[in-house]
């Protein structure tokens, strides 16, 4: 899918400093098949920011070998063993043109920020003359930073010895928070541990952790009553997953958990499932999505293997408000409310659907 250019915003990635307290050189420590720094190159450019300045000091012959092919401007930070990371960022901003409306600055140490985060820092970027977005997970700061261009002649001049942190501190009062249920933004790697962690991390990254889902809640703001429900639905679809798993067939509880948290996160908008799964697959949660697009009807009702999208789909159908209620009742209730007979004949043919799906995960469980 060819992603949009956003010409105006930049990103610069410091990359030169020694590694000493992790021991090995992290800008080229491996994620899956690709580097830390081809990660954080990558999520980027998915966000459709396409000029990039990597800085780099320590091994940048390595470097740029391992970015040749990549489109991105190395710039050299020779001190880069005496000097911070706002210096690098300083060799950063010298190469930035004069069309540039705001930039990005992030460390190769936090290799896992998705293209969401970075995107949703755009819309606000965009809307503002000149501002600081600083993005949070759970009430923590992380990065990227987003900094508008208004702000590079005082970057540049800023001497003090407190680093990024003590220039931005300098404007508190132009700082925007932007809380975003993103783990990756704060997730930065100065330790064996913390790489471990961010590997155990990178490993699920394509469903959302319980509390990660709860977080998404949030951000797209999920009222009591729905958050009810979900958590009712998820408790069902978690038991009938478990019988699952007893009969010896494997299912995949995480994505069960995640689909069920989020299933109606669109609920109040028209075609919330269409919109619903239109937000996962923006989060880069495909299979999240996919179960979200199939939760109120079903093209195909023959259950069959993967059993995510048929337990999740089930669940919701057992359920009403936040009680357990049975694919009868619900379906009944809402047909004794309702005059239209043309309305009345597709609640019918929803619950014949909701009803043959719950006989063939019977059968499949005896």
């Amino acid at each position: 899918m060819k992603v949009k250019q956003i010409k105006e915003i930049k990103a610069i990635i410091t990359a030169a400093g020694m590694s000493s307290r992790m021991g090995v050189f992290k800008p080229l420590i491996k994620l899956g098949s690709t580097t830390f720094i081809e990660h954080v190159i990558s999520n980027f450019q998915k966000a459709g920011i396409c000029k990039i300045i990597v800085v780099c000091g320590n091994k940048m012959a390595l470097v740029k070998n391992t970015l040749k092919d990549l489109d991105v401007k190395i710039v050299p930070n020779f001190e880069y063993a005496s000097t911070d990371m706002l210096y690098s960022i300083k060799k950063g901003l010298l190469r930035l043109n004069k069309n540039c409306s705001g930039f990005f600055i992030t460390t190769v140490d936090t290799p896992i920020f998705s293209s969401f985060s970075i995107k949703n820092m755009i819309k606000i970027a965009t809307a503002k003359d000149k501002c600081i977005i600083i993005p949070k997970y759970k009430n923590k700061e992380g990065h990227p930073v987003y900094i508008s261009s208004h702000y590079i002649k005082d970057i540049l001049n800023y001497e003090e010895n407190y680093g990024l942190k003590g220039f931005l501190d300098k404007f508190e009062d132009d700082k925007i928070y932007l809380n975003i249920p993103d783990p990756g933004i704060t997730m930065n790697i100065n330790t064996p541990s913390d790489l471990v962690e961010i590997q155990d991390y990178f490993k699920n990254i394509d469903i959302p952790s319980y509390e990660q889902c709860l977080e998404i809640q949030i951000f797209f703001n999920m009222n009591d009553n729905i958050n009810a429900h979900c958590s009712k639905v998820c408790e069902i679809a978690q038991g009938i997953g478990k019988q699952f798993m007893d009969k010896g067939i494997n299912v995949n509880m995480k994505l069960i958990i995640a689909a069920s948290l989020l299933h109606d996160i669109a609920k109040g908008i028209k075609h919330h499932d269409k919109v619903g799964a239109k937000f996962m697959k923006e989060m880069g949660f495909y299979d999240v999505s996919d179960i979200i697009l199939n939760h109120m009807s079903l093209n195909d009702p023959i259950v069959k293997e993967p059993y995510e999208k048929y337990i999740v789909y089930l669940a919701d159908k057992l359920v009403k408000g936040d009680s357990y209620v049975g694919v009868n009742n619900r379906f009944d209730a809402k047909i004794l409310k309702t005059k239209d007979e043309d309305v009345k004949s597709i609640i019918l043919k929803k619950k014949q659907t909701a009803l043959y799906v719950e006989e063939q995960i019977k059968d499949i469980l005896k």
